[in-house]
C-alpha cells in the first residue's frame, strides 16, 4: 500500500474513531489491538502508522530477490538431469524444517505469516541433487549441513547421510575422483556415517562446497520445472553408482 493509501486510511478511520479520542490516543479497545506496542504515543495519525508498520517492517527484508543468478530454467529437461546440484527458495511446514536447514532470521518471517488452517510455511535456501527426472518436475535428495553440535536431526539416522566432498583437477584442469578427506571434526566422524562419500564438482566460479556438507538419502523432495535455481555443480561421473545406489535404498 503506497504513503497516500495510507493517508486515506487515516483519514477514514478518524471519522469513526478519532472523535472521540483526537489527541490521546485509542481507546481501551484500541490498545488491546496494539497490546502495549507504543504506550507513549499522543497522537492518532501516530498509533496508525505505528500499528501498520509494526505489522509489515519484519517482512521488508525479504522482498529482495533472489539475484541474477538465480533463474527459471529455458531447457529443464536438459538442465535437471541425473547428477544435477543446485539451490533454490524452499518452503515447508515449519515442524518438517531442521534449524541447519533455516534462513538467517527465518523464524521472525514465519511468525509474521498469516497460518493457514493453523500451520505456517518455513522458508529456506535449500541445495538438492537429482536423483530421477520427471515430465513437469524432477525428484532430488536435499543437502543438509553439519551445525558442530548434534549433527543428526530428531528424526535424522546416521545411515541415511552421505558426506559430500569437492572433487580435485589434475594439471590441465580435467576433473579427479580423488579420495575423500579425513572427517576434520572427532564429533562428526563419531556420528557413524557408514556410507561412502560422493565427489562433487562445483560449476559456479563464486562458490565451494563445505566440508560439513551431508547428503540427506532420509527424504525425496519433489521440485519443479518452474522454480528459480541456481546451478551449482554436478556428481562426479566417477561417484554416480554410489548416488544411484543410495536412491535405490532410500525407496526400497
Amino acid at each position: 500500500m503506497s504513503l497516500e493509501g495510507f493517508s486515506d486510511l487515516i483519514e477514514s478511520y478518524k471519522g469513526t474513531a478519532g472523535d472521540h479520542h483526537p489527541e490521546t490516543g485509542p481507546n481501551d479497545e484500541d490498545s488491546a489491538f496494539v497490546s502495549g506496542l507504543v504506550p507513549t504515543l499522543s497522537k492518532f495519525e501516530d498509533w496508525f502508522v505505528v500499528i501498520v508498520f509494526a505489522e509489515l517492517k519484519p517482512l521488508e527484508q525479504w522482498k529482495e530477490g533472489l539475484g541474477k543468478e538465480f533463474v527459471v530454467v529455458e531447457k529443464p529437461k536438459r538442465f535437471f538431469q541425473v547428477d544435477r546440484m543446485f539451490e533454490t527458495v524452499w518452503f515447508e511446514p515449519a515442524a518438517a524444517a531442521s534449524e541447519s536447514e533455516m534462513l538467517s532470521n527465518s523464524s521472525e518471517w514465519t511468525q509474521q505469516c498469516p497460518p493457514f488452517c493453523g500451520t505456517r510455511p518455513q522458508a529456506s535456501v535449500r541445495q538438492f541433487i537429482v536423483v530421477r527426472r520427471r515430465l513437469n518436475h524432477s525428484l532430488c535428495l536435499g543437502i543438509t549441513y553439519w551445525n558442530g553440535k548434534s549433527r543428526l536431526p530428531p528424526r535424522g539416522r546416521a545411515i541415511d547421510y552421505v558426506v559430500l566432498y569437492e572433487s580435485g583437477r589434475d594439471h590441465e584442469g580435467q576433473n579427479l575422483l580423488k579420495e575423500p578427506p579425513e572427517p576434520e571434526d572427532k564429533e562428526e566422524d563419531e556420528e557413524g556415517i557408514v556410507r561412502d562419500s560422493i565427489a562433487i564438482i562445483i560449476e559456479a566460479n563464486d562458490l565451494s562446497i563445505s566440508p560439513q556438507a551431508w547428503l540427506d538419502c532420509g527424504r525425496i523432495h519433489t521440485v519443479e520445472d518452474g522454480e528459480s535455481v541456481r546451478k551449482i555443480g554436478r556428481v562426479h561421473n566417477g561417484a554416480l553408482p554410489l548416488l544411484e545406489k543410495y536412491f535405490r535404498e532410500s525407496v526400497s
